[in-house]
């Protein structure tokens, strides 16, 4: 049996397109079942679950985070697989088809991530634009064949349940959607393989707006950069491998090289940087290009500038503030 488990807050008009998703899909329901752990959540989540009497539903006393909310989900699962996915997801008919038949092509892979669709579930530039970023890595990762993964994503990431209890399920040290898939996966890959099925696919609700993405985006960097401090070494995919690495240090190196006036040719570094930049970024421009067009691609860059130079200051504040945290991941 298969255990879909989805921590959920205040995201009740998503989730209930997300449970009907799964309840379209032609399978045996005996073979799967889902659990929602509500993390206290103050909109109509409570009051429209019940139209899905086939979920499990599980809602928390206090606001825990979703490390805690899946934890109890995986507590609760009484099949061998745990399927994490989150409540802005939606999934394709053949999602569950399609994992099904990795789990069985793969029988000694424990953990197995997936991949967003191209084309997210909800519209605008940003959307479209993350989008395009998560199948950028996608298609390198298929031309490096490559398809070893360090990390842990709920996109979905599934896992066998006896895997999971081993490695002690999510640090519920975090209390929000920072890194906590991500340390997660560190701690699974020290003893079992994952690996990245580009076959098992999901769609995915991005934040509408470049506000409201870049600022969990800033704290999200905040956190991994720790992550990685600690862990000393850089991811085989995902932001920091060591292509998308360069990229984003040239992008913000070439952004401070402009603000200090007393640097020599300082446009002459800020140009060759910023070639650096768009080199190490090729792949995803190719990817762009491909799906959109040269507006879009402009467009993209630019947006992709920005998160360097975003990046770059969440992980120089990490590092200079690191003497006065006792926290260590």
């Amino acid at each position: 049996m298969i255990s879909i488990i989805i921590p959920t807050y205040n995201s009740a008009s998503k989730l209930r397109q997300l449970l009907s998703s799964i309840y379209l899909i032609s399978v045996d329901r005996e073979k799967i079942e889902t659990i929602v752990v509500d993390d206290c959540s103050t909109d109509e989540t409570q009051i429209f679950i019940k139209e899905f009497s086939h979920v499990e539903y599980i809602k928390l006393e206090n606001r825990s985070g979703p490390a805690f909310a899946r934890n109890i989900g995986a507590k609760k699962a009484k099949g061998e697989i745990l399927l994490f996915t989150d409540a802005d997801t939606v999934f394709l008919p053949d999602t569950l088809s399609n994992t099904r038949r990795v789990l069985a092509d793969n029988p000694d892979i424990k953990c197995i991530i997936g991949n967003y669709e191209k084309v997210p579930a909800n519209a605008g530039f940003i959307p479209r634009y993350k989008a395009l970023w998560e199948y950028s890595e996608e298609v390198r990762m298929l031309r490096s064949g490559d398809m070893q993964y360090t990390s842990f994503a709920p996109r979905p990431g599934i896992i066998y349940k006896d895997v999971f209890q081993e490695t002690g399920g999510f640090n519920t040290a975090f209390k929000k959607a920072d890194v906590e898939d991500m340390e997660f996966g560190y701690r699974v890959n020290m003893k079992h393989e994952i690996i990245f099925s580009p076959d098992i696919k999901i769609k995915h609700h991005y934040p509408e707006t470049f506000i409201k993405e870049i600022r969990p985006f800033a704290r999200r960097c905040f956190f991994y950069s720790r992550l990685l401090l600690s862990r000393k070494k850089l991811d085989r995919a995902g932001e920091a491998n060591a292509i998308n690495a360069l990229a984003d240090i040239s992008g913000f190196g070439s952004f401070i090289a402009l603000g200090f006036f007393f640097i020599p040719y300082k446009f002459v570094v800020f140009f060759l940087l910023f070639i650096l930049f768009i080199w190490f970024s090729l792949n995803f421009c190719v990817v762009v290009l491909k799906e959109e067009n040269w507006m879009f691609l402009a467009k993209a860059v630019f947006t992709r500038y920005i998160h360097t130079i975003v990046m770059g200051f969440s992980v120089t504040f990490s590092i200079l503030t690191l003497p006065f945290f006792k926290e260590k991941y």
